[in-house]
């Protein structure tokens, strides 16, 4: 394929996905019974369920439920709670500037959650107390609040804030100050445009005072307490001389009072991602540990454990060449229980400490994610299907259980195609994957990003489909992310786009 073409195909492909959008038929009147196709304005009935908490007894499942306003162009999201049987739901917040993030405290007494409601400055701390009342804001925290932990004991909550830059804060004249981008992470997940750092803080829930517990020109994130209460972990990149040039992040600890030096736990040359999540015993910490830096465009996280006192980490699962996702402990500290991505697929899996047969906790086509679990064992998590938005299910045994129900009623009015999986093979080798949909419809979902089809080979992923994660099932023809497994050591060599594109031709003629 000439490399005009090449360069041409993704504003082909881009431009035939948006005529055949809006060329679908309007949805027929809503009768009786009577079920019609999805539609454009069906984004707005879609109700997004993120964010499941099991309480500590087991006893209630809280959520976040966003809805997106189509008046004021803006998401609408609010904190639900459904009952552990399923028979229960009830919608705890409702407010303009809604609520996220919620909390349950270890001793059950409050459900948190972040708002920045009634007035508040930037995102604060909110406290319901399950006794009954309103919500209560509890910080006033200049640089926000966010990424936060409840500490064993209910008494002090680790978060994550963001300081002034120094310069700025030094300045006392109302002078708009000039905007100067020096950082080489451009708009890479920093805040490129001064030097603001988000540093870990402890805040006292009875004296409502917050306390800097870490210091420097680094940053933090994903602070996770130990089960004493006593320290805390975190994850950083503090290479020398600029951690932007870099993506070497580490797990650190520290401990949980002021002044306390940081010290750094792994020290592998990659990244090393969190949350770091504590044994119960308090003697380990099972983490991610990527890739070496020269694969980072395919970094793979695998599950480690480390010793707290320190040493050589150990990997659970060394023979597993999928990507490692959200991390729990086995009440016992027996296991480790954890999301793996796998093609088109992600599901809940659990490896003994000894580092033995991993088994499978769901299986099928679907997605879970955001795995959550009580101090009595229950598991809660979100699941999807290629016809099922996200929801949370409970896990019985072997099986997934429904809790939420937010997009029953919407569903239940919609005449949505019957998808399976088909792949199809490049003249390089590599395998394209596709779902058609039903019978008479020319529907299907490439899953091979066109913006990634340029004159060079791009990192694609091993794993599981994150647009099917947002389901969208309103466009004839849709197009997701390609997975061919490539990645240095146990996969196919990158082919040329190219090559790739020739396996796509085949799919679009049908």
């Amino acid at each position: 394929m000439p490399a005009r073409v090449n360069r041409f195909l993704p504003h082909l492909l881009s431009a035939l996905l948006t005529v055949v959008g809006f060329l679908a038929p309007p949805p027929a009147t809503a009768q009786e019974g009577v079920r019609r196709s999805p539609a454009p304005l069906d984004i707005y009935r879609l109700r997004e369920v993120s964010d499941p908490q099991v309480a500590p007894a087991g006893d209630w499942v809280a959520y976040v439920v966003t809805v997106l306003d189509s008046a004021s162009d803006r998401g609408a999201s609010d904190l639900w709670m459904t009952s552990w049987d399923g028979k229960t739901t009830i919608q705890l917040t409702n407010s303009a500037e809604g609520e996220r993030s919620p909390r349950w405290s270890p001793d059950g007494r409050y459900l948190s959650f972040i708002s920045s409601r009634q007035g508040s400055s930037g995102s604060q701390l909110w406290l319901l107390d399950r006794r009954g009342g309103e919500a209560m804001r509890v910080s006033d925290v200049r640089g926000g609040f966010s990424d936060y932990a409840w500490s064993p004991d209910s008494r002090q909550i680790a978060f994550i804030s963001t300081d002034p830059d120094p310069a700025i804060a030094a300045d006392s004249s109302a002078r708009p100050r000039p905007i100067v981008i020096d950082r080489y992470l451009f708009k890479g997940g920093t805040n490129y445009y001064d030097r603001s750092r988000d540093h870990l803080y402890l805040f006292d829930v009875a004296t409502r005072q917050a306390t800097r517990l870490v210091d420097g020109p680094f940053e933090e994130e994903r602070p996770t307490w130990s089960p004493d209460g006593r320290q805390l972990s975190f994850i950083s990149d503090r290479s020398e001389p600029d951690p932007d040039r870099t993506n070497n992040s580490d797990v650190w600890i520290v401990d949980a009072r002021p002044g306390a030096t940081p010290r750094r736990l792994t020290s592998w040359p990659g990244p090393d991602r969190g949350p770091a999540r504590w044994s119960p015993d308090g003697r380990t910490i099972a983490y991610r540990k990527g890739s070496e830096p020269r694969y980072q465009a395919y970094n793979l996280s695998r599950l480690a454990v480390i010793p707290v006192t320190g040493g050589e980490p150990r990997l659970l699962a060394p023979t597993l060449d999928r990507d490692v996702g959200e991390l729990l402990w086995s009440n016992d500290g027996q296991s480790v229980i954890f999301t793996v991505e796998n093609d088109r697929t992600n599901h809940l899996a659990r490896v003994g400490l000894d580092g033995g047969v991993i088994e499978p906790l769901t299986r099928g086509d679907q997605v879970v994610s955001s795995p959550t679990m009580s101090a009595n064992g229950r598991i809660a998590m979100l699941m999807s299907k290629p016809d099922r938005p996200p929801e949370v299910y409970a896990l019985d045994g072997d099986s997934l259980r429904p809790l939420s129900r937010q997009n029953d009623a919407w569903l239940a009015g919609l005449d949505l195609p019957t998808t399976e999986g088909i792949s199809a093979r490049s003249s390089g080798g590599t395998v394209v994957n596709r779902r058609p949909g039903a019978a008479g419809r020319r529907r299907m979902e490439l899953r091979c990003d066109p913006h990634q089809l340029r004159d060079r080979p791009r990192p694609p992923l091993q794993g599981g489909d994150q647009r099917r994660r947002k389901f969208a099932p309103t466009l004839h023809v849709r197009i997701g992310p390609v997975h061919p497994s490539v990645r240095p050591g146990d996969g196919p060599a990158v082919e040329e786009p190219r090559s790739l594109a020739q396996g796509l031709l085949p799919l679009l003629r049908g």
